[in-house]
Parts: C-alpha cells; structure tokens; sequence
C-alpha cells in the first residue's frame, strides 16, 4: 500500500495546479485570432484610409489608418474577412481560426452609372412678374393719387468728344485740350476721348398734391464739377 505524506500531497497538488493554470493558457492563446495587412487601390497602388475591415457573421471590425494599415484581434471565430469603401467593390478572403496571419487586400473602384436626367427649359420667371407689372401699372400710377412724397436723384453731365484737329488749335481749346490730352484714358464708344466739361449731381425730395394742385422740390445734398 502507497502512503504519500502531507507534505508530498501539497507538493502534488501544486505541480497539478501549475499544469491546469498552463493548459488553460495555452489553450487561450491558441483561440485568439491576429489578423494584420493593408487595403490599397488596385489601380494606382496607393493606401486606403478609414476602409472597413469586418469578421463575417460577427460584430469584429475595424478601419484602416491614413496607411491603408489594419490590425485585429479577436477570440470570435469567423471563417472570412470582408473588406469594403464607399465607390469599391467588397472583397472577402479566408481566414485561418486561431492563428495570426497576414491579409491584404486590393479593393477594385465600381463603376456606377448614373440614370439620364433629361431637363426642359420652361419659361424664364422673370417674364412673368414683368407682364404681370404691366397689366398693374395704371393701378400703380403715382398719378392717381392725391398726394406723394418720392426721393429724387438727378445728374446732368456735358461732355466734349469727337473734336476735329482745326478746332483743337483754336487758343481758347488749347488749355482745354492739354487737359484732355492728359486723360485720354477717358473714352466714347467710338474709342476717342473725350473731356467732362460740367456734372451736376442732386439728391432731393418731391413733394405733390393735386388738390390744390402744389409741387414742391427740396434738394437736400448736391454737387457740382467742371472746368473753370
């Protein structure tokens, strides 16, 4: 008959506990799945940030770094990868359960062709408002009514162009047009210059009534330019 000591069972018993704490660990690391690679552009080759990675059949996922780059871990089995980009084709690969592995992954653009969109001019809206101003401008008429205030700007402007050679030597031009000479950057519409000889510029307000009959105008700011 085998007689083991207490001291001996302790010892068998922490031996035992070892082994158990080392299989279970092992065991762990061998469900874990390491997946790491890299989605490019089948194309141009270059890098494809923020695509999604996902574990088919599972919630496990995550998106590239500006490096097209991607890394997952994971004790949640699944038997392929799906890889997907807005304007890309998915892609899917096998995966190996329980071990670490490289997957990459060229993603091919999806041509999309947009449906014809076929587009009639109609009207312009503009029309409209205008004949609808013209069928309402009597009713409109400032004239119709008893009285009315309206603010008014005037400009009167004289100018000389178009002088002939003859008339450019008389003495009482000649000083005149040294001046014009100076800004012949100043120009008609036949590409002669031509000199601003006076310009007057009023803002008032005007005044009416049509029983009695008054009008009245205050000019509250004018100017004035011209040779002198």
């Amino acid at each position: 008959m085998l007689i083991v000591n207490r001291n001996c069972r302790s010892k068998l018993f922490l031996v035992f506990s070892l082994m158990c704490l080392l299989l279970v660990s092992f065991t762990g690391n061998a469900q874990e799945t390491i997946i790491g690679g890299k989605v490019t552009d089948a194309g141009s080759g270059d890098p494809i940030p923020f695509a999604n990675l996902l574990l088919k059949g599972t919630s496990v996922g995550v998106t590239t770094d500006f490096d097209g780059k991607y890394l997952i871990k994971t004790k949640t089995p699944s038997d392929s990868l799906l890889a997907s980009y807005v304007g890309y084709k998915t892609r899917a690969k096998f995966v190996k359960k329980g071990t670490t592995q490289v997957i990459n992954f060229q993603l091919v653009e999806e041509a999309t062709r947009l449906k014809e969109a076929i587009v009639h001019a109609g009207e312009n809206p503009a029309f409209t408002i205008l004949r609808s101003v013209g069928d309402n401008k009597d009713e409109h008429d400032k004239r119709r009514l008893s009285a009315y205030e309206s603010e008014a700007y005037t400009k009167i402007e004289i100018a000389l162009d178009n002088m002939s050679d003859k008339f450019r030597q008389k003495k009482v031009m000649q000083k005149i047009t040294q001046v014009l000479d100076s800004i012949d950057r100043i120009a008609g519409e036949d590409g002669k210059p031509i000199l601003p000889m006076f310009i007057s510029e009023n803002v008032s307000k005007l005044y009416y009534r049509t029983d009695p009959q008054l009008k009245t105008e205050n000019i509250l700011h004018s100017k004035i330019n011209g040779l002198g």
